[in-house]
């Protein structure tokens, strides 16, 4: 401002023989525009695209635009406090207040099809209260299914209850009766049951009701699906003909890779081995992310967490040995038992995470939910499906085995998948009881005979004993399990 007012300002400018900071409070200065009200936002563009639920994603948020723009291109401006999307002919057709958290939805509810207006309008009392007037069977799988996590569960039983739009309220009465009679609450269920017309027929041999609900377990093929992730458009000229070679996770190291291939004088055969490494290695933990999302196994459950310390006891030299899955690919069981609270499902998981790693498929849940899931297939006709299910994992792990009664027709179901499973694939298998108290479980002597004699032969068995790692600090003595390992 000093060069300008004293130096610059004050010479006489060769072209209009002025000084330019006489000309300018003279002439120029009166023309100048007022200064905005508010201060000027920078802002960031960016090229999205409309998904199928009206959302376009900018920095893991999601904002709504209208739905009859859906699959096409859009520009993306984003402020400090606004995010407004434009067309491709740059004609504002949305604006939204910026995401605060992670995983925000800005919805407007115009943008969304006719359709998906009531589903966003949907609450759980609104759900309760359609339950109880379709009937008791409809409010107490409702109540089930929003006990836990009601605000991921919503969707899901309002697709239940417009049900009732399709096959009417007294056919959905019965089909979820019927659901409920064989111990399974799950929608998908009850659908199959009315598309099957199966809540016409009488019930066959129900397994009796729990007394309380329980959350049921999820087929492996369930797990499986992953929502796919959008492109942000081209970044360098190599990125379409990398996409269509199904290459582009290389655009995430390019250009690191670029800057240490120039800085170091790389060839270019090292250039391209060290990209290939990093794709290599992309895929291996992609598709490791994606066989523990199938396994259900609890990630934090791990050899590297698990603290061998607090019971010298446990065979480490035998778990590490089972860490390396060769009996995984030997066909063999492994069994773990011991009282309760010495590591039994932890390692059961970690030994899974660790099948997992080395490139197995594996599925991880407890022996009542399986038995319930399995029973639950003879309600909408789907046994053969869900025994699948089990069968087609290289390892299979049945975590608690023993705790809870196996009530008919369990026994059988078990059985089934131990003998399908039987030099097929791997069981690994936890319980708080001795192998010599399994027989007892199956209320039927030739039955259990049969199915365990699968079980234990040539299994690996590791028996812990010691006190319960989450009783540490209590000041009252530990009761002993029902029984301990000799």
């Amino acid at each position: 401002m000093q060069w300008c007012e004293q130096v610059a300002g004050q010479r006489l400018h060769g072209t209009i023989k002025q000084k330019p900071l006489l000309r300018f409070r003279k002439v120029e200065q009166a023309a100048l525009q007022p200064l905005p009200a508010t201060p000027y936002e920078p802002s960031t563009w960016k090229h999205v695209k409309l998904h199928r639920d009206c959302y376009v994603v900018f920095e893991q948020a999601f904002y709504s635009a209208p739905y009859a723009l859906v699959g096409q291109s859009l520009w993306l401006r984003a402020g400090a406090r606004t995010v407004e999307l434009y067309n491709a002919a740059y004609q504002r057709i949305a604006i939204h207040d910026r995401a605060t958290a992670l995983g925000q939805r800005l919805t407007c509810i115009e943008h969304l099809p006719p359709t998906k207006v009531p589903g966003l309008l949907l609450n759980r009392s609104l759900c309760q209260a359609q339950a109880v007037a379709i009937g008791p069977a409809t409010s107490a799988l409702i109540a089930a299914l929003l006990a836990h996590r009601p605000e991921d569960r919503l969707r899901t039983a309002g697709r239940l209850l417009r049900l009732a739009d399709r096959f009417t309220p007294e056919r959905l009465e019965t089909a979820c009766a019927r659901a409920q009679a064989y111990g399974d609450g799950d929608y998908v269920t009850v659908k199959r049951i009315l598309e099957e017309a199966l809540d016409q027929r009488p019930l066959a041999v129900p397994w009796p009701t729990p007394a309380t609900p329980h959350t049921f377990a999820r087929t492996a093929a369930e797990f499986a699906a992953l929502a796919a992730e959008a492109s942000d458009g081209p970044a360098t000229p190599a990125h379409p003909r990398l996409k269509r070679l199904r290459l582009s996770g290389i655009l995430e190291t390019l250009e690191v890779r670029n800057q240490q291939a120039i800085a170091e004088k790389w060839s270019y055969v090292e250039f391209l081995t060290r990209l290939a490494e990093d794709e290599v290695e992309r895929r291996d933990h992609k598709q490791l992310t994606l066989r523990l999302r199938r396994a259900t196994v609890n990630t934090g459950k791990t050899l590297e967490s698990f603290d061998f310390a607090f019971n010298p006891s446990i065979n480490r030299q035998q778990v590490l040995d089972l860490a390396t899955s060769l009996y995984v690919q030997q066909k063999r069981n492994v069994l773990i038992c011991g009282p309760t609270g010495v590591g039994k499902s932890h390692l059961a998981q970690a030994l899974g995470h660790e099948a997992c790693r080395r490139g197995y498929d594996v599925l991880f849940t407890s022996a009542h939910k399986m038995l319930l899931h399995l029973n639950g297939g003879r309600a909408d006709g789907s046994y053969a499906r869900r025994l699948n299910a089990y069968l087609k994992p290289e390892l299979l792990i049945l975590d608690d085995f023993g705790l809870k009664p196996i009530l008919p027709p369990g026994p059988e179901d078990l059985y089934d998948v131990v003998n399908e499973r039987y030099e097929r694939g791997s069981i690994l298998l936890s319980s708080n009881r001795t192998p010599a108290e399994w027989y007892e479980l199956f209320n039927d002597t030739l039955l259990a005979s049969a199915a365990l004699d699968r079980l234990l032969h040539n299994a690996h068995t590791l028996f812990i004993t010691g006190e319960s790692y989450r009783a540490q600090g209590r000041r009252w003595p530990r009761k002993e399990g029902p029984t301990s390992a000799n």
